[in-house]
């Protein structure tokens, strides 16, 4: 479970296949966000499973980018963003 910001979103990104409802449920567990985003995120329209790839990047801890099945490294990811 990650919360990733950037300029313009925030993206909650878990891996696995879950449901919107499942992953805040987890994000809120794990302590990633705070029960008072919960509203935030259960009003974020943009969710989707998605084939993602962590890579190490200058100016980032590590980079996610969208990747395809079959890529080395690549996880099966539930994204759920919302803009700022």
């Amino acid at each position: 479970m990650q919360l990733l910001k950037s300029d313009d979103c925030v993206t909650l990104m878990g891996r696995g296949e879950v449901s919107k409802e499942e992953l805040i449920e987890e994000a809120i567990r794990q302590g990633e966000i705070d029960v008072d985003d919960r509203e935030r995120f259960e009003k974020a329209e943009f969710c989707a499973n998605k084939w993602m790839k962590a890579v190490p990047r200058e100016g980032y801890s590590t980079y996610y980018y969208e990747s395809r099945e079959g890529v080395r490294g690549a996880f099966k990811a539930t994204c759920l963003q919302y803009v700022w």
